[in-house]
């Protein structure tokens, strides 16, 4: 796993134990390595694909939000893991609070810092 705020790897084996952990300095001289190798999300392991991709419009919002994880081998795809039905849904809702509630926090902060301080300046 490449954790990317970070910059750290970690090596688990399949047991889920850590088994080893480094530190990677972002320079220019490893950017082709991180983005073209840490951060891709197809990985080729002897004849299997592995392949993150997002499973809809909300996963999309933010670069590396992905919900499936799919194995190709032979032709055939298999999804191994998808996140939650629930989470999916959770993540809907808090989407469309902020689309929803923001523009209406926003118009009342400049109501309440702009507008009514230049209205009780005009009836002074």
């Amino acid at each position: 796993m490449y954790f990317i705020r970070g910059n750290n790897i970690i090596s688990i084996n399949k047991n889920g134990i850590v088994t080893g952990t480094a530190f990677v300095k972002y320079t220019t001289e490893n950017d082709d390595y991180l983005r073209n190798t840490l951060q891709s999300t197809v990985r080729i392991v002897g004849e299997k694909e592995y392949k993150i991709k997002s499973g809809g419009y909300f996963d999309t919002l933010r670069d590396g939000n992905y919900t499936q994880l799919i194995v190709t081998e032979n032709g055939n795809e298999t999804v191994i893991y998808a996140v939650p039905e629930s989470v999916l849904q959770g993540r809907q809702i808090i989407a469309w609070l902020f689309v929803i509630l923001f523009p209406i926090l926003g118009t009342l902060i400049i109501y309440k810092a702009v507008i009514e301080p230049n209205k009780n300046k005009e009836t002074q």
